[in-house]
C-alpha cells in the first residue's frame, strides 16, 4: 500500500521508521475511546459557539456512523 507521502519522497523508508510510525493496529483498538473524546470535544465546540448546532449535528452523525462500522 502506498503511503500518503509517497508522491513527495523518492527514497525507501527504513523498516525501523515504518515500525515506529505504524499506528493502524493501535487506532483500531482505540477507536471507541477516540470517538468518545471527539464527541466530547465536539460538544464543547458547540457549547462555546465555535460550531453552530447544524454543524455539530452533522459531525456527531458522522462520528456515530464511524462508530457503528467498527
Amino acid at each position: 500500500m502506498n503511503k500518503l507521502w509517497s508522491g513527495r519522497f523518492t527514497k525507501v523508508t527504513e523498516s525501523e521508521v515504518d515500525a515506529f510510525t505504524a499506528s493502524i493496529s493501535f487506532d483500531r483498538k482505540l477507536i471507541g475511546e477516540d470517538i468518545l473524546g471527539s464527541l466530547a470535544h465536539l460538544s464543547m465546540l458547540g457549547h462555546v459557539g465555535i460550531l453552530g448546532l447544524p454543524e455539530v449535528q452533522v459531525i456527531r452523525k458522522g462520528l456515530l456512523d464511524v462508530a457503528d462500522r467498527f
